[in-house]
This record gives structure tokens, C-alpha cells and sequence, in this order.
């Protein structure tokens, strides 16, 4: 088999009844110029016996087990390293693609072949927020407003597709961080041109699976508290020191951040009043945000326009004075609401 154009990428851990149906739907793609690769990070169940069997009636498919659990990170690499294609697609082993998804991705990668990532408005059945970030598919030249956005739809891995020849194994941090992709994706936004694909075809689905976010962060995921904020507020003010950014392009790319954080926050607060807070208190624990007026305004704004009940907002409110006012004086405070409407101006 000559060299793939694209490689789809699945890391996969001791979930053989979801990959059985994410693969299935994948496979159904007649395209050729592609290969899967599928590793597994030492499941017990019979996840290597099911791949084996559909190998059988599939070259594309090529299978790799660890021999022991190398953790989410370390797997998703490997899947990485042992990828053969001039682009790599991350897939989920329990998502759902549209049958033009991967036909897209060929068709987008050949007219621009010095793309740098294609992220995808995602759909789903599993309750998240997925509505777009930009009205129509849009390709964005190297800026901060390209970071802003691959920042933010990379989160969630599922149909991200990356330029390999871009990647380098130093963008990869394998020990510290539960979000290697969206360092890439940032990375890369910076460099070179990106596409965000908004489309009324579902291309990309999260499937439930009746989980909660709750437990997609604090259960399978075993997330720490901060649910991984703390790691994409780090590449933002790595981005930003690497690109010597201004204070005001920081601060924008931080904002989706703190504003996508609220709608955690009330996620979490369906299932556990206490975790919720907790989770609050840890995450404005980061001291780029800790005692920051901008910060809090917007991430109380986020949880007030999602109609949380004053019994909830009082608290908040208590907590974001308590932990701004002492700092009034600091040179971001005194410029706080002059970032938010320069901010507003420029982005709402």
C-alpha cells in the first residue's frame, strides 16, 4: 500500500462495544488514500479481538496494543508516531462522523495542502454546548484570532485534523498536560492558515452515551479539578510570549476560555452543588486570572446568562469581590473594563 494521504487516528481504552460502533461508522467511507490506526492502551476486555476480526475484511485498519497503560496522552502520541499520512485526523472511539466527513477532509487538504488544522463545529446527543464559534465556515489566516478559535474547538479532540509535517515532537508535553492537541492546534493557528468548518451536515457527532459531563471529567476521564483550564489558560500565555502578543490579544484568547468555564461550572452544578465550587475555587486558583476584575466579570456573565438562580449567583458574586477588591490597584484591574469593551467592540 503506497503512502496515505490521511491518517485517522483512534486511541482507544477498554471500550470495545462503543469502538464496535464509532468504527463501524467510520469504515462505511469508500475513500482509499487513508489508514486507520487504532491503538490500545492494555484494555482487559476483548477490544483487540473485535479490531483483529475487522482487520480481516479492511487493510486500512492497523492495529497496536500497549503492553501497559501509557495513560490518554502518551497513547494519543503513539497513535501520532505510528501514523504514516501528511495529515492526522483525531477520532473518538464512541463518536459518529457524517459519510461526507472524511471525503471533505480529503477534498479540503488537497486544494490547500500547506494548511496548517480543520476544526469542526461539532453536534451532539450528549448535552454539551456545541452551538458554532463563527457563523459559516471560515479559513483563517495566522493571527490571534485564529488562535482564539482553534484554542477553543480543538478541546474536544473529535475530528481535528493536523499537518503533520508542521508537528515537531517538542509540541508534544506527555507528562503534564490532558490537552496536548489543543497546544498543537494553537501552535500551529499561529504559523500557518486554518479552517473552521460550520455545516449543516453533522459532519462530527459526540455521542452520549448517557454519560454526563460530570462523569466525562471526573469519572472516565479521571480529569483533574480544574478540568483542564488551567492547562489552555498555560498554552495561551505560551502562545502569547512566543508570538509576542499585546496584553489585549492574552486577555481575548483567556476570555473564551473563562467563558467557556461557566458553562462547566453549570454543568457541574446539575450533579454537585459542592464540586461545582470546588471547581471554581480551583480554577480561578491560576494566578494569571486569580485576582483578575476582567476575568471574574466574565465568567459571572456566563453563569447569569445562563439563568442561574440568585442562590448561586450570590455566592459567586461574594467570592469574586473577596478575591478582587483587595487588588483594585493592580495594572489590569484599573484597566479591566476598558478590555471588555475594546473586547465587545471587536469581537461581539
Amino acid at each position: 500500500m503506497s503512502k496515505p494521504r490521511l491518517s485517522i487516528i483512534i486511541p482507544t481504552y477498554n471500550r470495545r462495544d462503543r469502538l464496535q460502533q464509532s468504527l463501524s461508522n467510520y469504515l462505511e467511507t469508500t475513500v482509499q488514500d487513508i489508514e486507520f490506526i487504532i491503538v490500545d492502551n492494555a484494555s482487559p476486555d476483548t477490544t483487540a479481538d473485535y479490531v483483529h476480526s475487522v482487520m480481516k475484511t479492511d487493510s486500512r485498519i492497523k492495529f497496536f496494543k500497549n503492553p501497559t497503560n501509557l495513560g490518554f496522552t502518551r497513547n494519543l502520541f503513539r497513535t501520532y508516531l505510528e501514523s504514516s499520512g501528511d495529515f492526522i485526523m483525531i477520532l473518538s472511539d464512541d463518536d459518529h462522523i457524517h459519510i461526507d466527513t472524511i471525503p471533505y477532509i480529503m477534498s479540503t487538504i488537497t486544494q490547500h495542502p500547506t494548511i496548517g488544522c480543520i476544526a469542526f463545529q461539532l453536534n451532539n446527543d450528549s448535552g454539551v454546548d456545541c452551538r458554532p464559534l463563527l457563523p459559516e465556515t471560515t479559513r483563517l489566516s495566522p493571527s490571534p484570532k485564529s488562535a482564539r478559535i482553534m484554542a477553543l474547538a480543538s478541546g474536544n479532540a473529535t475530528g481535528l485534523t493536523l499537518n503533520k509535517r508542521y508537528i515537531t515532537n517538542e509540541m508534544w508535553e506527555l507528562d503534564k498536560m490532558i490537552y496536548p492537541q489543543v497546544k498543537i492546534a494553537t501552535l500551529l493557528s499561529v504559523k500557518y492558515d486554518s479552517v473552521y468548518v460550520v455545516s449543516n451536515k453533522n459532519f462530527i457527532t459526540m455521542q452520549g452515551h448517557n454519560d454526563t459531563i460530570y462523569d466525562g471529567c471526573f469519572g472516565a476521564m479521571n480529569r483533574p479539578w480544574d478540568a483542564g483550564f488551567h492547562d489552555r489558560i498555560n498554552i495561551a500565555l505560551q502562545v502569547s510570549k512566543q508570538e509576542k502578543w499585546s496584553d489585549f490579544d492574552l486577555q481575548s484568547l483567556v476570555t473564551v476560555l473563562i467563558t467557556s468555564s461557566a458553562g462547566f461550572f453549570i454543568d457541574f452544578l446539575a450533579y454537585s452543588r459542592k464540586d461545582a465550587f470546588k471547581f471554581l475555587k480551583i480554577l480561578f486558583s491560576h494566578p494569571y486570572i486569580k485576582h483578575k476584575v476582567w476575568a471574574w466579570v466574565l465568567f459571572v456573565r456566563g453563569v447569569f446568562i445562563r439563568k442561574c438562580t440568585m442562590s448561586i449567583m450570590i455566592p459567586i458574586l461574594i467570592k469574586a469581590m473577596i478575591s478582587t477588591i483587595p487588588f483594585m490597584f493592580l495594572p489590569q484591574n484599573l484597566t479591566s473594563f476598558y478590555f471588555l469593551y475594546r473586547y465587545k467592540k471587536k469581537y461581539k
